[in-house]
């Protein structure tokens, strides 16, 4: 991939060319960033895009992979009516 479209491939692109970034938990807690839940106790790690440049961490309510405290997914940045946030100190 070549980590420009929300493919699952061009998502995994990116993370590994970023998982070196240390500090984040987002290596630390995750074995992939393809769209699969393979974060910590199988929440989804969808690392982020082009059109989705953001991290959304946890909080999505209305799904139990994408509500967990180790979640992560490419967002536009916008808000989000079933979404809570955490803050993340780099």
């Amino acid at each position: 991939g070549t980590g420009v479209t929300s493919s699952a491939a061009d998502r995994q692109a990116n993370y590994e060319a970023n998982k070196d970034e240390y500090g984040d938990a987002v290596y630390e807690t995750s074995e992939k960033g393809d769209g699969s839940q393979s974060s910590w106790n199988q929440d989804y790690s969808i690392f982020p895009y082009l059109t989705g440049p953001f991290f959304g961490r946890g909080g999505f309510c209305n799904d139990s992979s994408a509500a967990g405290v180790f979640s992560f997914v490419g967002a536009w940045g916008g808000g989000f009516h079933d979404s809570g946030f955490r803050v993340v100190a780099l």
